[in-house]
């Protein structure tokens, strides 16, 4: 954020999106937010987003790193900030993605994860969480969501403060790696019930007690009683 504010030859809306930039990236500079959430995060229209991501790159403030998934298709972009760390501009190209750090998946139903990313454990007791929200939504919408549930496509306040909750409570990858392996394998979370009722990121952050649920393996099986329990 220091880097981004002492930016010259910028324009108003490109050091804003610069700072929104800013806020989501890691130390060495990597992000990877959808142009949806930077729009509605900026207060502009899409176009104006990527129009303005474009201008910051041939200005030289970021790096656009095109991504496709494992069939080719399209990803969300990730963007390099071009921040300056001890005189030396980072050559750090690692996709920070969840599929680049760990989570692979095999026939769709089965995650596998072999995080990069330190635990709070190994950082210290007094290191900050690991996740931020944003890249919760990313991981949902580029793992969870290909598997038939809703994608996200913006970012309310409401929205933001239950995930900022629910992070602070469980601050860890491996929790949310967890997560997203029960609802891979659960028929039920993905809409096999008597009302096809499916999960979404909404009823995962509602409360503190729905993930808990799926962490535990209260989803796992399909019928009534399991509906109703999840609605709840």
């Amino acid at each position: 954020m220091v880097w981004a504010w002492s930016q010259s030859n910028v324009t108003s809306t490109e050091m804003l999106v610069l700072l929104a930039l800013a806020d989501h990236a890691n130390d060495a500079g990597l992000c990877w937010p959808g142009q949806e959430g930077l729009a509605d995060k900026c207060k502009v229209a899409r176009e104006t987003i990527n129009r303005t991501i474009k201008n910051l790159e041939v200005k030289g403030k970021l790096e656009i790193i095109a991504r496709v998934d494992e069939h080719g298709r399209p990803m969300a972009n990730q963007y390099r900030l071009c921040v300056k760390q001890g005189g030396n501009v980072t050559d750090d190209h690692t996709l920070c993605d969840f599929k680049s750090q760990g989570y692979v998946t095999d026939d769709h139903t089965n995650l596998k994860y072999e995080s990069s990313i330190e635990t709070s454990e190994e950082r210290g007791a007094n290191a900050p969480a690991p996740l931020a929200v944003q890249e919760i939504i990313e991981g949902w919408n580029e793992v969870v969501a290909p598997l038939g549930l809703p994608k996200v496509l913006g970012l309310s306040s409401e929205r933001e403060a239950k995930l900022r909750m629910r992070i602070r409570e469980h601050p860890d990858v491996e929790w949310w790696q967890a997560i997203f392996n029960r609802i891979a394998k659960s028929k039920f979370l993905r809409g096999d019930n008597d009302r096809g009722w499916v999960c979404t990121l909404d009823f995962l952050i509602k409360n503190d007690g729905n993930a808990l649920k799926i962490y535990e393996g209260q989803y796992e099986r399909t019928g009534k009683e399991k509906y109703a329990q999840a609605v709840r």
